[in-house]
């Protein structure tokens, strides 16, 4: 969809708008489905559906307000709500591995709504409004549904800085998983707190931030429960850099699984490295 000229939109669409090597980069990403690729851990219990009206749950707090800082007309904001309504109907479509559409979401709004996944502050008003969804539910105490959204918003954070504004090469599904894969308490309200303008979260981090953050080992076979350890304790592929072990010996047991996806992870950064 293509806003007209008048709207000033396409003048700003022209400024960001992606080569042929650059839009390719884009589409290899979100073909990567770092969600699929691993097992659960035992204790996972698959998420809710996102919420598809439309409607916000913030009626009160300012950290609402923080779409007002985002400079978009009101008919971009309106295009921004049709994509938003579109990508979540695709996403809540029942699939395979993890019921985790991602993939679908993106393929079925790449066409349509390809100025809206070219523009940083379209993608920036959905990530804000994952954001606002997510901490309402983490104020309720239902840390579920926030991680899922926080996982969401994490998403289209990194398409910002990785894919728009080359602000990093590649983006951190490592963390991605965490978010969304029952994260602890002390992760979860911390994402949340440290992106929101307002003080409604400052009382609950005081409750967990004396808890240790913990990270996802990707060997299916770790010997900790739910395969969670300390994260400062954990150890990221020194290839590819995407995923963590909790110590050496599950980097080997894991290797004959990862080393299928690993070359083509750092033969992708590689290519971006050059194209920068």
């Amino acid at each position: 969809m293509k806003y007209p000229a008048s709207y000033g939109y396409a003048k700003r669409m022209k400024s960001l708008a992606m080569d042929g090597e650059e839009m390719a980069l884009v589409e290899s990403t979100f073909e990567t489905d770092m969600f699929s690729q691993y097992a659960l851990p035992d204790c996972y219990v698959p998420h809710m559906q996102i919420d598809v009206t439309g409607e916000t749950r913030v009626t009160e707090c300012v950290h609402k307000k923080l779409l007002s800082s985002i400079p978009l007309t009101s008919h971009e904001f309106t295009f921004t709500a049709q994509f938003l309504m579109k990508f979540s109907c695709e996403y809540n479509a029942p699939s395979g591995v993890l019921n985790y559409n991602m993939q679908a979401a993106y393929h079925a709004t790449r066409e349509e709504y390809a100025d809206a996944w070219r523009s940083a502050a379209v993608m920036e008003c959905v990530s804000v409004c994952f954001l606002n969804e997510g901490t309402e539910y983490l104020l309720e105490g239902n840390n579920k549904a926030a991680s899922h959204y926080a996982s969401l918003a994490y998403c289209f954070e990194q398409h910002i800085t990785c894919n728009l504004r080359k602000e990093r090469l590649t983006m951190s599904w490592a963390k991605m998983n965490e978010l969304y894969f029952d994260p602890d308490e002390h992760t979860l309200v911390s994402f949340f707190k440290k992106r929101i303008s307002c003080s409604c979260l400052d009382s609950k981090y005081k409750e967990v931030k004396s808890l240790k953050k913990l990270g996802i080992c990707y060997n299916f076979n770790c010997p900790h429960p739910g395969r969670k350890v300390e994260r400062s304790l954990t150890k990221c592929c020194s290839l590819c850099r995407r995923v963590n072990y909790c110590s050496r010996e599950c980097q080997v047991e894991n290797w004959k699984m990862h080393s299928l996806h690993c070359p083509r992870f750092v033969e992708r950064d590689v290519a971006a490295m050059a194209g920068s």
